[in-house]
């Protein structure tokens, strides 16, 4: 949409006409602008859609596990040794 006026602007500069017609520049690379604005807007509120879903499936994880030991069933969690694994990537 915002090359539209852009491409008006540069075929009356090709024919020699270009000069009453600097506003079409103006207004197609502000368009286009906001175009780029609006796709990273887009993309953000993806980002941050999938991170809700991520975190809802975390705390409906979170709550099965917390009833389980609730219930005196902590039997059956499979908890790993901390000396096993640790998170951070470090051996001390």
């Amino acid at each position: 949409m915002g090359m539209a006026p852009i491409i008006r602007f540069f075929y009356y500069y090709a024919i020699g006409q270009g000069n009453g017609h600097v506003q079409s520049l103006i207004i197609g690379g502000a368009l286009v602008t906001l175009g780029v604005i609006a796709t990273m807007f887009g993309a953000v509120a993806d980002l941050v859609g999938r991170n809700r879903q991520l975190l809802e499936q975390t705390l409906e994880r979170l709550h099965r596990i917390e009833d389980t030991i609730r219930s005196g069933a902590a039997e059956d969690i499979p908890f790993k040794n901390e000396s096993d694994e640790r998170r951070d990537g470090t051996d001390g």
